[in-house]
Formats: structure tokens, C-alpha cells, sequence
């Protein structure tokens, strides 16, 4: 993953996005020992990954609020784009319902995952400690 300086990083919410999903895919890449990457290094870091996936995970279920929330404000605002590529009010109101909808399922499956991978973590743990 590329790590760069303070003063080179884009911090704007679409940057750190982009930097998660680099990391996830290095962290892929190294667990299936993509690229002679040496992989993980056994049920101990296997542990602290499920850990920090976890983790994760709940900062994701957090963050959907918040950018449904952000793009409700945006319509209210009327900020979002109308009439560009041939947008109706009508097709803005239906693309905002689909993509809250979306959110809020995504929340769902989310919280579900952060419950699974606490479970795996919690029995992984078994394997470190019995």
C-alpha cells in the first residue's frame, strides 16, 4: 500500500475511501499470497485481523447514516443535480429513495457482518489461548 506524507494525502471523505479500499486490497492480496506476499502470519494475527476487520465493519455500519443523512440535506437543499442528463424531479426523487434504501440495507448486512466476525474473532481466539 502506498503511504505517503501528511501533506500528500487526500483527506477529503471521497480520498479516505479510496485509501481503505487500498488497504482491504492489500490485505486481501497478502492473505491469499498474491505476489510472493507472505500471507498472515498465523492464528495470532488471524485474531487481530478478524479484530480490526471488526472494527471496520463498524465504522462502515456508522458512516451509511451519515451519508444518507448528507444527501438528504443535499435535496433539501437543492444541491443535487436536476435536469443535467435529462433528470426530472421525478427521477431525482426515485434515485434518492433507491440509493437511501440501498444505505439502509447495506446497514444491515453491515451490523451482521460485525456480529459474524466478532464471533470468528471470539473463536479464533480459542485457537491462540486455549
Amino acid at each position: 500500500m502506498d503511504v505517503r506524507r501528511n501533506s500528500e494525502v487526500d483527506d477529503t471523505a471521497a480520498g479516505l475511501a479510496e485509501r481503505a479500499r487500498q488497504a482491504m486490497l492489500s490485505l486481501y492480496l497478502r492473505s491469499a499470497e498474491v505476489n510472493g506476499t507472505e500471507g498472515v502470519g498465523g492464528a495470532v494475527e488471524i485474531c487481530q485481523v478478524l479484530a480490526s476487520l471488526k472494527s471496520l465493519v463498524e465504522n462502515l455500519v456508522r458512516i451509511l447514516p451519515e451519508l444518507t443523512a448528507q444527501l438528504e440535506r443535499d435535496l433539501l437543499a437543492g444541491t443535487l443535480p436536476l435536469g443535467a442528463q435529462g433528470v426530472t424531479f421525478d427521477g431525482l426523487t426515485r434515485n434518492m429513495r433507491d440509493a437511501t434504501a440501498a444505505l439502509a440495507r447495506a446497514r444491515n448486512v453491515g451490523a451482521q457482518l460485525g456480529r459474524d466476525l466478532d464471533m470468528a474473532q471470539m473463536a479464533s481466539r480459542g485457537l491462540v489461548s486455549p
